[in-house]
């Protein structure tokens, strides 16, 4: 009897994860806009080519539903960003695209997905919760490096205060819809660790010299 009600509590969960991720990228799609002002697309086509994807299938949308840049689709990606004005900084974007671009090529969304399915067959060991909070950190934090590798302090500097920028709009957002993303990326602790581990990259480079003189 045990057995067959932990079988059907996973089944239940695992389904409710499946209809609700196409629920919301169902939502997201018809409240999103390709119409995109002609700088946006030369970007976006510009920096795919910069990291080799020029050949991945991957749109671009804008949706006023949005608060900060996400990911839906694992065979068709498509990444969502908000509405962005049209004097934004150039920049920006950049670093949100890479940052969107960098789980694509991962395959984070599916890990993710295979990860809650996991959860859902292992709702009762408190250990899957845990490696699964650590799969969405890691994938968060290696898209970053991903994104400052070899870059200045300023460029990094900047890209923190974006990622606590969106940050606060997600969560802002979050307190007010019933809608929530795979990846959690804008709970507090997470947003903390990211920063802390590009700091803690660059003190790593910085004395990276001096260890390479050893051998």
């Amino acid at each position: 009897i045990i057995i067959a009600v932990s079988v059907i509590l996973s089944i239940c969960v695992m389904l409710y994860i499946v209809f609700k991720y196409i629920r919301q990228k169902k939502t997201y799609m018809n409240l999103s806009s390709e119409d995109l002002p002609q700088r946006w697309q030369d970007r976006f086509y510009e920096v795919k080519k910069q990291m080799k994807m020029e050949r991945w299938t991957v749109r671009l949308l804008f949706s006023g539903y949005c608060e900060s840049p996400l990911v839906i689709g694992m065979c068709a990606p498509v990444i969502v960003f908000p509405v962005l004005p049209e004097e934004d900084d150039e920049e920006n974007f950049d670093l949100m695209l890479r940052h969107e671009l960098a789980h694509i090529r991962h395959g984070d969304l599916a890990l993710k997905l295979i990860g809650l399915l996991t959860v859902a067959v292992h709702w009762f060991n408190p250990m899957a919760y845990f490696l699964f909070y650590e799969l969405c950190n890691m994938s968060e934090v290696l898209c970053d490096e991903s994104v400052i590798k070899r870059k200045s302090d300023s460029w990094r500097q900047k890209y923190s205060n974006l990622i606590l920028y969106y940050a606060q709009k997600g969560y802002a957002a979050r307190n007010k819809s019933l809608w929530t993303n795979l990846s959690g990326n804008a709970a507090g602790s997470t947003i903390k660790r990211r920063v802390l581990e590009m700091k803690n990259k660059r003190k790593f480079i910085s004395f990276w010299p001096l260890f390479s003189h050893v051998h």
